[in-house]
C-alpha cells in the first residue's frame, strides 16, 4: 500500500483508488521524466565539448602569448622552418 502525502489524502480515499490514481499518473509523467532526462543527458554532453573546446582555446593562447615574447629574428626564424614544411 502507498503511503498518503495528507491527512485528506489518507482518511477520505480508499487505498486500491489511492494505488490506481498514483499508478496513472506515475505512468503519465514518464516520458515527460525521460524526456528530461535526455535533454540533462544532451547538456551535460554539450558542456563537456564547451569545456574541451575552452581548454584547447587557451592552449592556443598561451602559445601565441609565447610567440610574442620571441625576438623578431626568432619569430621570422620559425616561419620560415614553417614555410620549408
Amino acid at each position: 500500500m502507498t503511503r498518503p502525502h495528507s491527512q485528506t489524502w489518507a482518511s477520505r480515499i480508499e487505498p486500491h483508488v489511492r494505488e490506481y490514481v498514483q499508478a496513472v499518473a506515475s505512468e503519465s509523467v514518464a516520458p515527460i521524466r525521460q524526456d528530461v532526462s535526455s535533454v540533462l543527458t544532451s547538456m551535460t554532453a554539450n558542456d563537456l565539448k564547451l569545456e574541451a573546446s575552452m581548454a584547447e582555446l587557451k592552449a592556443k593562447m598561451n602559445v601565441i602569448e609565447e610567440l610574442l615574447k620571441l625576438p623578431s629574428y626568432k619569430v621570422a626564424k620559425l616561419l620560415e622552418l614553417a614555410d620549408k614544411d
